[in-house]
């Protein structure tokens, strides 16, 4: 009952951190202002490029895992870079050079040290390298390195391997390679039987076994020293820099890496069966399957419901384009579209019956063919137009055309877009009529002609006029004194005719009796 339960929890761990690896992947990534302004710096990145394949290596280009890695992210973020060989600056030297911000920017490949620390801003660790035992395809079963008792070890000289075998396993024989290439040297002595084993990193060992197709050479099994993770190095003003590295990479899928690595790295891995390795193996597979099953109904809900919000979308521009059609084509106004070379790319109906093209549309066609029928426009129309292209200012032109035998007023624009090429296209509404509004314009202008003549003939009287209580003459300007009546008709285009008040006549005129019944007047 324990074991069952232990096995379960080891499951439920496993399946938790899967998805926690899977969901973690993220191809957004989010870079502070502080980030986002070292890019806008566009500085240029020195990488020194050494030789340790297939890590990184530059005879016939700089190639290798570490190099991919780095390209990936530069691309990424559009980062300028060039290489520095090791033929140029040595490792030592490459030190110095990323310490005093010379020579050297950056370090592919660097084990994190305290004292590097110090003067250099590393990434997280990306490269794991394990340490495993190489043998030939047809040895006895070797399950660890303490199979290797009383046999013949090939390890490189002075190499840290070398250290922990000579000092922890004294059975093991030992056959030190030292000098130029020791790692395929060391796997080559394995592959003619001058050694047993070796002891090396199985990248490297497996890229020496692919380059050089040894075919009888194996990983026969992983071996208990510590692995040597490796990290980018940065020069240390440059921690943004550092910060981009990290953030990219761990944005990676999966797949990217796998990418990487399988491009370099094709090994066999052929060891004993052990119960340990069986229980491991379908624990992380089962893992792994639930995991992507959780994934894959995440991302099929998430899908889903993209679908549907895509879909709801395009039927809104659908719809939006069917109204924008309709108008489009319904509109009195005659439009088109030309391209530089005057060639009409589009015309909605209005404008091809306008100019002629019953059957079929103008789209395709010339200026210069199409417009046959208006000689006397067809010139000027292409002068305002090679005018258009050249400066690119909108037009407005108004014209007076013969229509049937007709004098009828048009107005024309035009206005530039880029088409889906991003070329520049002339969008003109052309020959639009306006006869009905110059006829209102010019009899507005009539009246407004008219409405200033008679203002001219009018002539007003204002101010105080001096005129006498009893008589009711008025002095003038000069001091006379004047008839009401002569004075008005000087100053203004008034006439008077005389006639005489009911109340003057019963005055003036006792004897006549004159009946008025308008109160008004009395």
């Amino acid at each position: 009952m324990y074991k069952l339960s232990l096995v379960k929890v080891v499951l439920l761990l496993s399946i938790f951190s899967t998805c926690v690896s899977v969901w973690a992947q993220n191809d957004i990534i989010s870079l502070s202002e502080a980030e986002q302004n070292w890019l806008r710096q566009n500085n240029t990145v020195r990488v020194r490029a050494a030789t340790w394949p297939p890590y990184q290596f530059h005879k016939g280009g700089v190639k290798g895992i570490s190099i991919d890695y780095l390209e990936h992210v530069f691309n990424r973020h559009g980062i300028h870079f060039q290489y520095v060989t090791d033929d140029e600056v040595t490792w030592g030297e490459a030190l110095k050079g990323i310490e005093s911000h010379e020579a050297i920017d950056l370090l592919a490949i660097a084990k994190k040290t305290p004292e590097r620390e110090k003067v250099m801003a590393f990434t997280e660790d990306y490269l794991f390298p394990s340490y495993v035992i190489f043998t030939k395809t047809d040895s006895p079963f070797i399950g660890g390195i303490v199979d290797l008792r009383g046999k013949t070890v090939a390890v490189q000289d002075n190499y840290f391997t070398h250290k922990i075998i000579e000092e922890q396993y004294p059975d093991i024989q030992l056959h030190v390679v030292s000098g130029e290439n020791m790692s395929e040297r060391c796997i080559k002595a394995v592959a003619t039987g001058a050694a047993d084993a070796f002891v090396g990193n199985l990248a490297v060992g497996t890229y020496i076994i692919q380059k050089n197709e040894l075919s009888n050479v194996k990983v026969a099994a992983s071996t208990p020293f510590i692995d040597q993770n490796l990290a980018m190095a940065v020069r240390n003003d440059w921690l943004e820099l550092s910060s981009i590295i990290n953030k990219t990479l761990a944005a990676m899928t999966p797949a990217e890496h796998a990418e990487i690595r399988n491009k370099w790295l094709s090994v066999r891995y052929e060891h004993g069966i052990r119960i340990f390795d069986v229980i491991k193996w379908v624990l992380g597979v089962a893992s792994v399957l639930i995991a992507i099953l959780i994934v894959s109904l995440f991302w099929n809900h998430k899908l889903k419901k993209e679908i549907t919000a895509r879909q709801k979308v395009e039927e809104n521009l659908q719809e939006s384009e069917a109204r924008f059609r309709f108008l489009f084509n319904n509109t009195s106004d005659s439009v088109v579209i030309l391209d530089s070379d005057l060639n009409y790319i589009f015309a909605n109906p209005a404008a091809n019956t306008y100019l002629g093209v019953t059957n079929g549309t103008i789209a395709g066609m010339n200026i210069r063919e199409v417009m046959v029928s208006f000689p006397e426009f067809r010139d000027v129309w292409i002068q305002r137009l090679k005018h258009f292209f050249h400066t690119g200012e909108p037009r407005w032109t108004e014209d007076n055309i013969d229509i049937g035998g007709e004098a009828a007023w048009s107005e024309s624009s035009l206005t530039d877009i880029r088409d889906a090429d991003g070329l520049i296209v002339a969008v003109g509404i052309i020959y639009r009529d306006i006869s009905e509004r110059k006829q209102i314009e010019a009899e507005r202008e009539d009246l407004i002609v008219n409405l200033e003549t008679a203002l001219n003939n009018v002539k007003t009287l204002h101010g105080l006029l001096p005129i006498c209580s009893s008589c009711k003459k008025i002095r003038d300007d000069k001091g006379y004194w004047n008839q009401i009546e002569g004075y008005i008709q000087k100053h203004s285009n008034a006439e008077f005719s005389h006639s005489i008040c009911p109340k003057c006549a019963r005055k003036l005129y006792p004897d006549f009796d004159i009946h008025n019944n308008d109160s008004n007047q009395q």
